[in-house]
């Protein structure tokens, strides 16, 4: 039943990866309630796993070194949703930044050996691959979204495969050259992707500092002959700055919104966004530890003449998974999300500490670069409370602890000696 179960997630996560909200938000309706894909198939996997555990008469649960801070926010974000059960919908949906952390234990508990870790690799890059037809697709059409500094964006959520992909390039073994030549195509592919064809700032922003992280501490995990040295992802990031100035409309407009980073506080979405932030941290002093709870408690405001919160076409999104957590589970919630996001990180880093090269670690130091990516892209985006980015937070998260664990498996599929802790439970 897991082989099935493993092939369900596999299916969701290219699918999502390939087409995020426009796969994300197909669905049924039960009355007047939307039930979404990604809920539908999170339902039909923990009722498949529920089965197999009557069956075998146990249950088998794999704790990895974060799993005691992703168990914890899971049990807070229950009891924050008890705290707003009287809004319903509107109050399970907002849990979901929460309870999506079930992917987290899904993948820790359905990749059982290296080959499972490869495919589901696999699926992601397959999907960011469908994901890049589907940009080209749009720019044919001239399917496209004029953002409010003017330039086109065409499928904004795609960072986030990107950034996966563009990691995993930058880390893989490519000892033939023509490995190397489409590692750093494919690596300049996903910049540009990542910087123009979504057109998020914060995007740039996510970047730059997974990069940088990268550079910092887990360029030390990638394969002995991969293209992600520190000198060749400087190069490959210059490269890409080179090719974005060959098209001088397409730079401008890029180079343009860029600049508006920090130095145009009278752009509309950056203000609203701002003031918005301004009122939820004024309010939060209200509740500041245990927050005010899932449901319809988020303040409405008037910008510019247009009613947030209560506008259907300006509905008041955070733009913020960090403070959305912290206005509705409060400093618990937030100190066990960030305390999560730590910890992941410290698992990777710590094994390359000491070390000049540890190139069975690359998987790990891929998947961590990615984790960081979409964190920091959470401080600026409706990221967690979504399924289509939020997933990937938790399944990078479980790869690259995973990671870690199976480098340290024997030959004979044993543990070492000193792996990262990882516990059965039957």
């Amino acid at each position: 039943m897991r082989r099935l179960v493993f092939g369900i997630l596999l299916t969701l996560i290219g699918l999502t990866a390939a087409f995020y909200r426009d796969f994300s938000y197909i669905g049924i309706r039960l009355g007047g309630t939307p039930l979404y894909v990604t809920e539908l198939s999170l339902l039909l996997i923990l009722a498949v796993l529920v089965l197999e555990s009557f069956q075998m008469g146990q249950v088998r649960v794999r704790l990895l070194p974060s799993g005691i801070f992703a168990g914890l926010y899971l049990a807070w974000g229950a009891f924050c949703l008890a705290r707003g059960v009287e809004d319903g919908l509107v109050s399970v949906r907002e849990s979901a930044a929460n309870y999506y952390a079930i992917f987290y234990f899904l993948v820790a508990g359905l990749v059982a050996h290296q080959r499972d870790l490869d495919r589901l690799w696999r699926i992601l890059l397959i999907g960011t691959c469908a994901a890049a037809v589907v940009i080209l697709a749009r720019v044919a059409t001239g399917f496209q979204v004029i953002t409010s500094t003017g330039a086109i964006r065409f499928h904004a959520p795609v960072a986030v495969g990107a950034s996966a992909t563009l990691f995993w390039l930058l880390g893989v073994p490519a000892k033939q050259a023509w490995k190397r030549t489409l590692c750093i195509t494919g690596a300049c592919a996903c910049l540009f992707t990542i910087v123009v064809a979504t057109q998020h700032r914060s995007a740039a922003l996510a970047l730059a500092a997974s990069l940088f992280l990268w550079l910092a501490l887990f360029e030390r995990g990638r394969s002995v002959h991969s293209i992600g040295s520190r000198k060749a992802t400087i190069a490959i990031v210059v490269t890409g700055m080179i090719l974005l100035l060959l098209m001088p409309e397409v730079g401008r407009l890029t180079a343009g919104r860029l600049r508006t980073i920090g130095s145009n506080l009278e752009e509309f979405n950056a203000t609203w966004r701002l003031l918005y932030w301004g009122l939820l941290l004024t309010n939060i002093w209200q509740s500041p530890v245990l927050g005010f709870g899932f449901g319809d408690n988020l303040p409405v405001f008037q910008f510019r003449g247009v009613w947030f919160g209560l506008d259907p076409a300006a509905p008041a999104g955070v733009h913020n998974s960090f403070l959305f957590v912290w206005y509705k589970e409060g400093l618990v919630g937030l100190i066990l999300l960030v305390g999560f996001s730590i910890s992941v990180l410290w698992t990777v880093s710590r094994q390359l500490r000491g070390r000049s090269v540890r190139s069975e670690l690359w998987q790990a130091s891929a998947a961590s670069s990615a984790f960081a990516f979409v964190a920091v892209f959470a401080f600026f985006n409706v990221v967690l409370e979504g399924p289509y980015m939020g997933i990937f937070f938790w399944i990078f998260a479980a790869m690259a602890e995973l990671a870690v664990v199976l480098s340290g498996r024997a030959g004979d599929g044993r543990l070492a000696p000193n792996p990262a802790k990882a516990t059965a439970i039957e």
